[in-house]
């Protein structure tokens, strides 16, 4: 029996031996392998872990100009890329001065382009850089016409594979692009033929962003109101959800959508009882599209006026920071509201806010934004005598504008020419200081 513990010594010694040269040779062998075989898998992990690693600007686009013409870089690292830079962007424009100029984003887009005309593009792709361009073309109003065209071509055949993230996101990018790049609208039949179906799995912010989009489209394509009954059904389930601004948008849309179709009043509710607990966090220019929309909305839905006192408290906290169109539809807003019972208990102390702002505000208005003031404010002077105080200067900016100079006969032709002439006309209802 004694040689057998020999045995068994060699036969143990004869394993790890084996096993020792498995692993050294393993070892070898990646230590020989030289970097060009390296998979190209691995290559095009770490590719993306850099560009969504990048800390400025000018780091990713050393990034980006040293690999968007390698074969490595592919339909995920032009999605990154771009999704970066949107990042960058909504966090301070700091981290892009300087840098927009840069020859390395023109290559960009056009290797994105060409990625796109070869179909090398998935839906998920498609729809992050389609989300990115909305943010971007405030940078690079070229943009736009440099993706979109392409873009509108192979989405329509995807939106199948796209989840409720991507579907909301395209949307809702179209209705923001409408108006450079009017192409994109191609996208909003394939997109809402496929969003009822999927809408009970939106998040309340999809929800929201499509609820808004349908508004901002209905004029350019009737087919996104196909979206509405399922949306709608899904709003007040998810209202609970949503944060302010989806709130704000959705109170907002329903305004808009009330007369081709009534049933968005449905959602009205639902939001008037969430608002209360959560005006204070209303940013300003969601407070003037909360009070816009009341204003539009209280005749049908009175019970939305509930939110008016919350409103008016949050006013003078906020009517500093709100830009012209914000301030131009709080004061067409408290026109429309003096006159319920409910409205002339708040409207004064709001209209006296308001009218602090206008004259400094009226050199940033548009023609628009003027006119709408300047048409409402004889219903108010009896309300606040003060309106007659800034109505000479939002009158001297309404005239430096082309379409309120000149003759009448030089300005027929134009229906938006005949609406700011009849504003002229309009103004005469005041006394002759005024002008």
């Amino acid at each position: 029996m004694r040689w057998l513990v020999p045995l068994w010594f060699l036969w143990t010694m004869c394993i790890a031996l084996s096993q020792l040269h498995h692993v050294l040779s393993s070892a070898t062998a990646l230590v020989q392998r030289p970097p060009g075989k390296r998979s190209s898998e691995s290559e095009g992990k770490i590719l993306t872990s850099k560009i969504k690693g990048a800390k400025s600007a000018k780091k990713l686009l050393a990034i980006l100009d040293k690999t968007m013409d390698s074969q490595t870089f592919n339909k995920v690292h032009a999605s990154a890329a771009y999704t970066a830079l949107t990042a960058m962007k909504r966090r301070g424009w700091r981290r892009l001065e300087g840098t927009w100029d840069s020859c390395v984003l023109s290559r960009l887009q056009g290797r994105v382009r060409k990625m796109i005309c070869g179909n090398q593009l998935g839906c998920r792709e498609g729809a992050n850089i389609l989300w990115a361009v909305v943010h971007l073309s405030e940078m690079d109003p070229m943009l736009p016409k440099g993706l979109l065209p392409a873009l509108v071509e192979v989405l329509p055949s995807q939106v199948r594979g796209m989840n409720t993230q991507h579907l909301s996101n395209c949307l809702w990018a179209s209705a923001q692009l409408q108006e450079v790049e009017p192409s994109v609208l191609k996208l909003v039949p394939a997109i809402s033929s496929e969003i009822p179906s999927k809408a009970k799995d939106m998040v309340p912010q999809a929800l929201s962003n499509c609820f808004c989009a349908a508004a901002k489209l209905q004029d350019a394509a009737e087919e996104v109101l196909k979206v509405l009954p399922a949306i709608v059904a899904e709003i007040p389930k998810k209202a609970g959800d949503m944060i302010p601004q989806a709130l704000t948008n959705c109170l907002w849309a329903a305004a808009q959508l009330q007369e081709v179709d009534a049933g968005v009043l449905r959602v009205v509710p639902g939001l008037v009882e969430r608002m209360p607990s959560e005006a204070e966090n209303l940013k300003p220019q969601e407070l003037s599209n909360c009070l816009l929309a009341t204003a539009q909305l209280y005749e049908v839905k009175p019970l939305v006026l509930q939110i008016l006192p919350v409103l008016a408290d949050q006013l003078p906290l906020k009517v500093q920071q709100m830009n012209s169109q914000a301030l131009s539809n709080c004061f067409w807003s408290c026109a429309q509201l003096q006159h319920h019972p409910q409205g002339a208990a708040w409207v004064p102390g709001m209209l006296q806010q308001i009218l602090q702002r206008l004259p400094a505000a009226a050199a940033q208005m548009t023609p628009q934004e003027l006119s709408n003031s300047v048409r409402v404010a004889p219903r108010l002077q009896e309300t606040v005598p003060e309106v007659l105080e800034v109505l000479p200067v939002m009158l001297e900016q309404l005239k430096t504008f082309p379409c309120f100079r000149g003759s009448l006969e030089k300005k027929v032709g134009s229906e938006r020419i005949w609406m700011h002439l009849d504003t002229m006309s309009w103004c005469r209802c005041f006394p002759k200081r005024c002008f």
